[in-house]
């Protein structure tokens, strides 16, 4: 690429973000704050199940504190139900708007042409939004087969969409133009990571496209080890910002990093990754954010960003 690439052209235009804001809201009940009468509405067996998943939550939390891993698996084989996608995945929809919103940006931006993976797709929600804004085939995987199950019968019938289970590393002779990771590496070992990178970069096509996100990005320590696995893998920076705004719940306000990094570059992960991604927040978003005339379902990094965004093509 001649020149960097300014956070806010990674981004539709605003009336592609509402779209994409009306869709999590009309197709998965994903809404700034949980409206339970319209998930029972949809979802009438929704109260016993949500009361399994606040029993699966205290032993998973029992288990913690008596000293073993915090094992979320029980948990995200209950969230497969999108009653209770619904009602706990309010809490980052601010996030999963931006990170879907980034993915068409890119796209467009840069016409990828190639298949688009999501890894760690869970119900498929990005996955199944993208395939109905582009005309790419889009590929999401997941480690859980119930989560895999229910992508599949939740969005049957989308003709460039479809599910397969697997965790990274994936062993297939697929190839992507476009990779989006969002909060998989969190909850992975540095080990995992590790092999996750070089099965990413493995599966990106020359030219092709990672997007990552996960608060690692932020830790230096983490990002001088991970620029190693990288450079092995042929990726190289491209661009970083924030997804996130006003959300969670209660509401309030706060952000997840993202890396956007291209195959075939080789520009290590800067070291004031955090103050970059900070300033995009400083000096642009919190004025926005906390206009009056800026709805709070619409305080997220995507609207803001798509305000400034150049023109991009048609879909």
């Amino acid at each position: 690429m001649d020149k960097p690439v300014r956070p806010q052209d990674l981004y539709p235009d605003p009336r592609t973000v509402a779209e994409i804001d009306a869709r999590l809201g009309a197709e998965w009940l994903l809404d700034l704050v949980p409206d339970e009468r319209r998930i029972v509405d949809r979802y009438p067996d929704h109260p016993q199940w949500a009361a399994k998943l606040d029993e699966a939550n205290e032993r998973a939390v029992g288990r913690h504190e008596g000293g073993g891993r915090f094992d979320e698996r029980e948990i995200w084989r209950l969230m497969a139900r999108p009653s209770l996608f619904a009602l706990r995945g309010a809490n980052r929809r601010h996030y999963i708007l931006d990170g879907i919103a980034m993915g068409v940006g890119i796209a467009r931006r840069f016409a990828i042409a190639g298949p688009i993976l999501d890894a760690g797709c869970h119900l498929g929600v990005t996955a199944s939004v993208l395939a109905r804004l582009l005309p790419n085939t889009v590929v999401g995987i997941d480690p859980i087969g119930a989560t895999i199950d229910a992508a599949q019968a939740l969005n049957a019938g989308i003709p460039n969409l479809s599910f397969v289970r697997s965790g990274l590393p994936w062993a297939t002779d697929r190839r992507f133009g476009l990779v989006l990771c969002y909060d998989v590496f969190d909850h992975l070992t540095e080990g995992e990571q590790r092999r996750a990178i070089a099965s990413l970069a493995e599966l990106t096509l020359d030219g092709g496209f990672v997007v990552l996100s996960g608060l690692m990005l932020v830790d230096g320590g983490w990002a001088e080890r991970a620029n190693g696995w990288l450079s092995g893998g042929g990726l190289g920076y491209v661009a970083c910002d924030v997804h996130g705004g006003f959300g969670g719940n209660p509401p309030d306000w706060a952000s997840n990093p993202v890396a956007v990094l291209r195959k075939g570059t080789s520009e290590p992960l800067p070291d004031d990754l955090h103050d970059r991604t900070k300033r995009e927040w400083d000096d642009y978003f919190k004025d926005y954010a906390n206009a009056s005339t800026t709805p709070r379902r619409e305080a997220t990094q995507a609207f803001e960003r798509a305000r400034r965004s150049a023109p991009l093509p048609e879909a």
